[in-house]
């Protein structure tokens, strides 16, 4: 911006010094005129045009309107002609003019064309000034490379602007991730206790109401009265009933070991789905209601069973076969108890299967947490990308340095058809370093792209990581499955 104003404030001075030198040029011819001084008409006009080509020469002996300032002197010296003539035919038409002094007008209007011309035959075709040229051109270059360097500053600071508001905008992703894994984790935890609370609640509901169940069960065995007790009672006409009662008795098992089967169907649902606990349980309820049913019934069998036995007690013959019987209900009876013995052994085992699997999710929280720290060691590819602006700057200043180089190499020319190849050779090196700048560009963008797929790779990780946690919640789930089908 300098360098133009300097340019235009010295136009503006040798337009001011033509419009003096013409005035002055135009006084001098009609003055001389009106106070009849011949001489004076030629020589001040000339004075002036020999003034104004001197100071106009030294304005513009270093600036690229020289052959401008030479038409100028051309051109004036063509107007002053014109103005003398004009006066000559004035003064002539009025009779008024004398023979010298339009001798005079006449031989400053030759004057002042021939001189006007000789100065610019002079300076167009004679003065070749290659330092003036030389000069001209470099400031031309040196206005230009000022230019491309102020570009160039602009286009780093909005490739630094980029880079931050990218930043800034990765670090907000990464922490909303971040606490999103962290709330899904906790969820799940606090789902995965609860549920493990209420399981162990239900299985110890179900072993304190099955170990009641067996006590029962023994002290109705132990009440049963021996053989020896009953020889005394009559057994003939409750014989047919008896054995009724027996085959009765039979199918009352048959059907407690089928309701023993539910029960373990059932105890198998509930470990199956942790999410379905509530329903399982009230189907265990259910079943064990059914199973204390099927007990009363058999209570109440047994007390049949035993009044009979008070209506046989006649039939001492048939007390072998009854004592067969009787022995055949009771190894049926303690087959019963080992079942429900294993039943409660099974029950009491999950408790170390569910320590096992709380274990387990602690192994699954680490896993995550090493996958979020993950996460925190790939945000170093941010310092590579500010590495990668630090390279752009020093470009920058390469690009500032070979714009000197261009200035001083300007000193070593000899002719201005060589400058302006050597200038067009440096443009093309300049836009070389435009283009390099260009790839460092595509280099960051380039890592950009690689974070990103690094966090989706984390995110991989984070996914398999709870991918994890859930085969290994089904397999301790199925683990203790089997143990309760065993």
């Amino acid at each position: 911006m300098s360098y133009e104003k300097l340019q235009q404030g010295l136009i503006r001075d040798v337009r001011q010094m033509f419009i003096f030198a013409l005035s002055g040029g135009v006084l001098s011819v009609c003055l001389p005129q009106y106070f009849n001084l011949p001489l004076l008409a030629v020589v001040l006009p000339l004075l002036c045009m020999i003034i104004y080509t001197w100071v106009g020469y030294l304005h513009s002996v270093d600036s690229a309107f020289m052959e401008q300032f030479a038409d100028s002197v051309y051109y004036l010296g063509f107007l002053l002609t014109l103005v003398a003539l004009v006066v000559s035919l004035y003064f002539y038409q009025s009779d008024s003019l004398e023979a010298s002094l339009l001798t005079a007008n006449f031989s400053l209007a030759l004057i002042t064309t021939i001189f006007g011309l000789a100065v610019r035959i002079f300076i167009n075709n004679f003065q070749l000034d290659l330092n003036s040229i030389e000069r001209q051109v470099m400031t031309e270059v040196e206005h230009a490379a000022n230019e491309l360097v102020r570009k160039a500053k602009l286009i780093s600071m909005q490739l630094d602007v980029s880079h931050q508001e990218t930043q800034i905008a990765i670090q907000q992703s990464i922490e909303q991730a971040a606490e999103g894994m962290q709330k899904m984790a906790s969820l799940m935890e606090k789902n995965t206790q609860a549920s493990t609370t209420a399981l162990l609640n239900n299985i110890q509901t179900t072993n304190q109401t099955i170990s009641g169940v067996v006590d029962v069960f023994a002290k109705n065995i132990q009440n049963i009265k021996l053989p020896e007790e009953i020889f005394a009672e009559k057994l003939s006409t409750p014989l047919e009933r008896l054995l009724i009662r027996l085959d009765e008795t039979q199918v009352l098992l048959k059907e407690v070991n089928i309701g023993q089967g539910k029960i373990s169907q059932s105890t198998q649902s509930i470990v199956s789905s942790i999410s379905s606990t509530a329903t399982e349980v009230d189907i265990l309820a259910k079943s064990i209601g059914l199973f204390n049913d099927k007990l009363q019934a058999n209570t109440k069998l047994n007390d049949d069973f035993f009044q009979v036995v008070k209506d046989v007690s006649t039939l001492s013959e048939k007390t072998l076969g009854i004592s067969e019987s009787l022995d055949q209900q009771a190894e049926k009876s303690s087959l019963a108890m080992q079942n429900f013995t294993k039943l409660v052994g099974a029950v009491n085992s999950l408790p170390d299967e569910l320590d096992t699997m709380s274990f387990k999710l602690k192994q699954s929280s680490k896993h995550v947490s090493s996958a979020f720290q993950a996460i925190a060691d790939n945000t170093g590819s941010g310092a590579k990308i500010g590495a990668d602006l630090q390279d752009i700057a020093h470009a920058l200043t390469n690009t500032k340095e070979t714009v000197e180089q261009i200035s001083n190499f300007g000193m070593h020319v000899t002719s201005t058809f060589k400058r302006l190849e050597t200038f067009n050779t440096l443009m093309e090196q300049h836009t070389q370093l435009m283009a390099d700048m260009g790839g460092v560009a595509q280099v960051d963008i380039d890592l950009a792209k690689q974070h990103q797929q690094e966090m989706a790779g984390i995110l991989q990780q984070s996914r398999e990581s709870l991918g994890f946690m859930q085969r290994d919640l089904i397999t301790s789930i199925k683990q203790n499955n089997e143990r309760l089908a065993d």
